[in-house]
């Protein structure tokens, strides 16, 4: 694994009646191309896991990003036999949507229970998505055998750089510097009106989606401004196509 420059791959077995006895326990990795090209993407990661459905079960755990193009962003992966959610040096949260649902109930006020949920969006994410389309990409390979789900997993991952950035050069040659999801917003954005308050919005798109909304838009065009200098950089074709910058290579065989 060499070859793609580094694989992080700590793997636990544990002797079982003798020493020429293994059980297979768990596994994690993590391609090093994706640690490293995470500074180019959207600064959320997503936990979740699922269930293996091959001769001996298991549970594969998941962690993913998003770029700035709304694309899922692998990170890492774990195999284990169980999962439970406790474990060492992890910090308690609070549940904003929970928090949220609980306020209304309290106080049956739908406005302040939308202004509370906005403050919780990272990104306009809010739950766990993006792990769960990670999942769904990987249903029928969860049938697969572990080496065998490893090994799609890693050509999954490749494939979307190669992908990702072919499309993303492309774009930038003809002149596109943002993904055409974000030009669209704008221009549809642009037939609204608005109220800002030193990059706030009250409507909590603006400081959510870190992008400008319609009511800032108005705003930007009334002071003679380009909205385009409010998008966050992590929206540019120039910064997405960093994080797919590097290219995975072939996994070589190995001798037994």
């Amino acid at each position: 694994m060499d070859v793609n420059g580094g694989l992080e791959h700590p793997l636990a077995i544990d002797g079982v009646q003798d020493n020429s006895c293994y059980i297979f326990e768990c596994v994690f990795w993590a391609f090093n191309h994706c640690i490293d090209d995470f500074n180019y993407c959207k600064p959320i990661v997503q936990v979740d896991r699922t269930f293996l459905t091959e001769k001996y079960h298991g549970t594969l755990l998941t962690a993913i990003g998003q770029d700035g193009n709304r694309n899922v962003f692998p990170l890492a992966f774990a195999i284990v036999e169980e999962f439970a959610w406790e474990g060492h040096g992890l910090l308690s949260v609070y549940c904003i949507r929970h928090i949220a649902s609980n306020f209304n109930k309290k106080f049956k006020n739908a406005e302040a229970k939308r202004q509370l949920i906005n403050m919780g969006r990272r990104y306009d994410h809010i739950t766990t998505n993006l792990a769960e389309c990670m999942n769904s990409v990987l249903k029928k390979a969860r049938s697969l055998p572990i080496c065998a789900l490893v090994k799609t997993i890693f050509e999954r991952t490749k494939s979307w750089f190669v992908e990702r950035g072919t499309k993303i050069r492309c774009m930038l040659r003809v002149g596109h510097q943002y993904p055409e999801d974000i030009i669209a917003l704008l221009r549809e954005n642009e037939q609204q009106s608005a109220i800002l308050n030193d990059w706030w919005c009250y409507c909590g798109e603006f400081q959510a989606l870190q992008f400008p909304c319609a009511h800032v838009i108005v705003v930007y065009s009334t002071c003679h401004l380009q909205p385009k200098k409010f998008i966050d950089l992590i929206y540019s074709l120039q910064y997405i196509l960093r994080a797919y910058k590097v290219e995975f290579h072939p996994v070589r065989n190995e001798d037994y």
